[in-house]
């Protein structure tokens, strides 16, 4: 009867914690280690974190959960993110772009088919 209900609350906690369609944003300093970042966070196994480089003013925001991380970053969040895109496309080259295209060998990926934390998630996702 006890493992019953230990084991009956082992599951109610780990539903209470698990983030389904939520996106775990953590910042870091420019130029720092991403795995570091992470890992001094609460996630779990096949959790969706992205670890994301802060230009703002002041301290590192707190790692946070979003059910939209597009729609739910402040303006200073925001633009630290244009700020690490714009850098990303500045530094490819057209040697880059031409190796790119040659490694796809397919039709060009439909990106229309991916959500805005999709897509932050493939350029900034940590294994977890």
């Amino acid at each position: 009867m006890m493992v019953r209900s230990i084991e009956s609350r082992i599951a109610k906690l780990e539903a209470s914690r698990k983030h389904r369609d939520e996106t775990l944003v953590v910042w870091r300093l420019p130029g720092t280690d991403a795995s570091e970042a992470v890992a001094g966070v609460s996630h779990g196994p096949g959790d969706r974190v992205i670890c994301l480089e802060w230009y703002g003013e002041g301290p590192l925001p707190p790692p946070k959960w979003h059910r939209s991380v597009s729609h739910g970053l402040s303006k200073e969040e925001d633009a630290s993110v244009e700020i690490m895109m714009t850098r990303i496309l500045d530094a490819a080259t057209p040697e880059d772009m031409r190796r790119a295209e040659e490694r796809r060998r397919g039709p060009n990926p439909d990106l229309r088919g991916y959500s805005d934390d999709e897509i932050l998630h493939m350029a900034f996702g940590v294994v977890t």
